[in-house]
């Protein structure tokens, strides 16, 4: 697989990754990774204020802001021995996600790189990503890589949210400008 091919799949895996390992659980509550945080509403606290919602209404919502998922996205690549991607930013502009970051190629070129997804709720009620375009430097990313890279990314959530989520629904999912708001319901 060339460089292109693995920063695009990792860009739209670890991105979809991070959003399908948080889906609430039904558990007693949010747990923390032990990760430090820079921003005064982390992750930690977006989960425990919606789950208190989840308890008082039976919906589950939350509002995750462009700071939020840069953060917990640089978090998470942090984790990597060897990241693709340095100093990751997501965007969030009207029924868009926009991932770009700073890509190493053969560790000696650096150049910016980019993708572009829409997201939707299937008839499932889980999530469903699809990546519309994306670049490294100036070079577009083929649109057979584009859809491999919508449906593996596919793939991981539904077996990650329908394990992990049993019985949650999803009722909405909108991205507006400059955050991306999720609303659902747990079945029982």
């Amino acid at each position: 697989m060339n460089a292109t091919k693995k920063l695009a799949l990792c860009l739209a895996v670890l991105l979809a990754a991070g959003l399908a390992c948080n889906f609430p659980t039904g558990s007693n509550g949010p747990e923390t990774s032990g990760v430090p945080t820079r921003t005064p509403e982390n992750m930690v606290d977006v989960w425990q204020d919606a789950y208190q919602g989840y308890l008082e209404t039976g919906v589950l919502t939350l509002t995750l802001t462009e700071g939020q998922l840069t953060e917990f996205l640089n978090d998470q690549l942090a984790l990597q021995p060897e990241p693709l991607l340095q100093d990751a930013r997501v965007r969030l502009r009207p029924g868009e996600m926009v991932v770009t970051g700073d890509y190493a190629v053969s560790g000696a070129i650096q150049t910016e790189a980019e993708i572009v997804m829409e997201v939707a709720i299937a008839a499932d009620g889980l999530p469903r990503i699809e990546v519309t375009s994306g670049k490294v430097g100036i070079i577009p990313i083929p649109v057979e890589i584009l859809d491999t890279i919508s449906f593996t990314v596919n793939e991981m959530l539904t077996g990650q949210a329908a394990t992990q989520a049993t019985g949650f629904r999803l009722t909405d999912m909108t991205i507006a400008q400059g955050e991306l708001y999720i609303s659902g319901t747990v079945q029982q």
